[in-house]
């Protein structure tokens, strides 16, 4: 019985270490990664903050733990600004708390994909992210956009098929 009860404890202790792990706030690639930029010249960047951030899967809800979650805000359509060759993409998201994000960034020829990827599973709470992206040093010219939100089901973490448009316009770099 002390067997099961040690590994039930390790097992639980290994689990809430794992889901309090911080995702990185901001990634910079070159564009020559997997699923990113193709051209080399263009850069790329993001950061996720408020609670798909911190990933804080397995917190208690009472007492002061409860703090730990970001206040909720009202959720904003996705918002394209275009400043000279750089293109800025702001999203604010309401989400089930425990839930994580990841962007990514495609170009093919004149279309830019940008896609926000949800992962983990969801605990039973709500609270809000902001998702930022920025796409940097692109070449003159018409693009279309396309914002794209995939990821895992909320519940089991298996993969969806699915994937939902958030946005699609075209822009102009001048």
């Amino acid at each position: 019985m002390k067997t099961i009860i040690s590994a039930f404890l390790l097992l639980t202790g290994t689990w809430l270490v794992s889901c309090n792990q911080k995702q990185s706030p901001s990634q910079v690639n070159a564009g020559t990664t997997n699923h990113l930029l193709n051209d080399s010249s263009v850069r790329f960047s993001w950061q996720v903050t408020g609670c798909a951030e911190k990933g804080v899967a397995g917190k208690s809800r009472s007492g002061t733990a409860f703090s730990e979650f970001p206040e909720q805000q009202v959720e904003l359509s996705p918002e394209l600004r275009v400043a000279g060759d750089s293109i800025s993409y702001t999203r604010v998201v309401s989400h089930l708390c425990c839930r994580q994000v990841t962007v990514s960034t495609k170009r093919e020829k004149q279309t830019l994909t940008i896609t926000e990827y949800w992962f983990r599973p969801g605990c039973k709470c709500k609270c809000s992210s902001t998702v930022n992206a920025v796409i940097g040093q692109l070449p003159k010219g018409e693009y279309q956009l396309y914002v794209i939100e995939t990821g895992t089901d909320p519940v089991n973490d298996s993969p969806v098929n699915a994937a939902d448009t958030l946005l699609r316009r075209s822009i102009t770099v001048q």
